[in-house]
């Protein structure tokens, strides 16, 4: 949420009222900015978890002799698996340099190139991973497959936003669109936290075992994009506000949210990615 500051900045003019008026706001502001940079640096390692776990996993460890898992699969399946796993690892390295205001700052044109390969990577990984869920997996249902198709129809409305507004040099929108495709480009990542999270809290109740089927599964189908991209709408709202309650309330769910990334990370750590 680096990059929410920033979008933040640009559109927000405050005027400049009397010194002893502009403590309030300048406070809340700067607690609801130090909240997000504390949750994008959770979600940032987090994401780079991920990411080593993809590498690690599917190319790391066949290399070293290990079967590869896509060995037993129709060859036109695992072709599509495997361009799916490579481009989810292009996602979630490429996605979190677009977040790093220093890289905008000092490297403006690598920050545009890298945006122009994330771009294409979630764009063909949406196309695959939609060709996989409904033509090869059954995994939690028509309700799942349903949930996730509407993450990826999201990616292409946002990303299509991105570069339409980066053409037109309307940056703060730009920055609002490109944020929102980076909520929905990493949806696959925010599933596995609140999977894991749901299973640490509740033991898996509304989840079967066997069948991976279940009404716990497509609630988190579709609340792993709802939620994340319903906080960033509260956000602009609240860095635009000339009210200081406004940006003191959303950093402290920030925070709160930050404590729950946190612990979703740490559950797919131990759970799904460090065994």
């Amino acid at each position: 949420m680096t990059g929410w500051t920033q979008a933040a900045a640009a559109e927000t003019a405050m005027p400049a009222p009397e010194k002893a008026i502009t403590t309030q706001p300048l406070r809340g502001e700067r607690w609801l900015n130090n909240s997000a940079r504390l949750w994008v640096g959770i979600a940032l390692l987090g994401q780079w978890i991920f990411a080593w776990y993809i590498f690690n996993t599917y190319a790391i460890a066949p290399a070293q002799g290990a079967p590869a898992r896509w060995d037993d699969l129709p060859w036109i399946y695992a072709a599509v698996f495997i361009v799916h796993v490579g481009l989810a690892l292009g996602i979630f390295v490429g996605g979190s340099l677009q977040l790093l205001p220093i890289i905008r700052a000092r490297a403006p044109g690598f920050h545009r190139w890298n945006g122009r390969i994330y771009l294409f990577c979630v764009a063909i990984a949406s196309v695959s991973g939609l060709y996989m869920i409904w033509f090869h997996s059954d995994v939690g249902g028509l309700g799942v497959q349903i949930g996730t198709s509407i993450s990826a129809l999201l990616a292409f409305y946002f990303g299509w936003h991105t570069i339409r507004y980066a053409r037109m040099g309307n940056f703060s929108a730009h920055r609002r669109y490109a944020l929102r495709l980076f909520i929905t480009a990493s949806a696959v990542w925010f599933f596995r936290l609140q999977l894991m999270l749901w299973l640490m809290l509740s033991g898996g109740k509304g989840i079967n075992p066997e069948t991976f089927h279940g009404p716990a599964l497509v609630v988190v189908s579709f609340t792993q994009y709802i939620i994340p991209l319903l906080l960033l709408e509260f956000y602009f709202a609240a860095s635009a506000s000339q009210k200081n309650w406004h940006k003191i309330v959303l950093a402290i769910v920030l925070t709160l949210m930050s404590l729950l990334t946190a612990l979703g990370v740490y559950a797919a750590s131990i759970g799904m990615w460090f065994p």
